[in-house]
């Protein structure tokens, strides 16, 4: 079984931009602080 790294960053389509495998949605006020720490502490850089 194939075990997926979700720390890694893969290419979005054909943007060629590096994204990370897992996104943070904001629909749900998600307050300002998880949305840092998701950047800076899990590398999340994919947000919508």
């Amino acid at each position: 079984m194939n075990e997926i790294n979700l720390r890694e960053h893969t290419t979005l389509g054909r943007t060629g931009l590096q994204v990370s495998r897992i996104g943070l949605a904001g629909g749900y006020k998600v307050h300002a602080a998880a949305v840092e720490m998701a950047f800076n502490d899990y590398g999340i850089n994919y947000f919508y």
